[in-house]
């Protein structure tokens, strides 16, 4: 009988303790930051609201930029191409376009703005995105980690998405994954 109870005893408190483990675990993976292969996002710039479209059209050569108001093309796709290092790297595709962005004319350097064109498998098609804290990440072209997607002008809801020299502690590269 001792034995039964002990036995039992052992069971509820591995079950307890499974539990608590298991309930502690979950939101830590869920506020784990990651983006996922196979859900749509929309990208939203952290310091003014706005998220990211090609707002001319659906044509290639468009320039990319954020929008504060529902618009047709706010939506892409995420399609993990490999990895750059420890870092898994990403094609990022406008659901409306079927165009992925890419520095424009393909120069990875400062100061490029950021279009859409035709998906090619090309590296400077490939991103890395790296989670920063808080739902945010960088946007990194594979070509120069030391570069990050952000705006001509934070402060204007309509500017255009260019490259500039990222830091950690500038929230001007800040970027949300919104799934829909």
């Amino acid at each position: 009988m001792t034995r039964n109870r002990i036995t039992a005893s052992a069971a509820v408190l591995l079950s307890v303790f499974t539990g608590a483990t298991l309930a502690s675990a979950l939101p830590a993976a869920a506020e784990s930051g990651q983006v996922s292969q196979g859900i749509d996002y929309q990208i939203r710039f952290e310091p003014n609201d706005a998220r990211m479209v090609p707002l001319g059209g659906s044509s290639a050569r468009t320039d990319v930029r954020v929008w504060p108001h529902d618009h047709r093309g706010m939506d892409w796709e995420l399609s993990r191409t490999g990895s750059s290092g420890n870092h898994a790297t990403y094609e990022i595709r406008n659901l409306h376009s079927n165009l992925c962005l890419e520095p424009k004319d393909g120069r990875v350097q400062s100061g490029q703005r950021i279009e859409q064109r035709e998906c090619t498998g090309r590296d400077h098609q490939e991103w890395i995105l790296p989670y920063m804290g808080d739902n945010g990440h960088h946007i990194v072209p594979v070509r120069n980690s030391h570069l990050g997607a952000t705006l001509e002008n934070p402060n204007w809801t309509g500017s255009f998405l260019k490259l500039g020299y990222r830091s950690s502690a500038n929230p001007d590269y800040r970027w949300d994954f919104e799934p829909l």
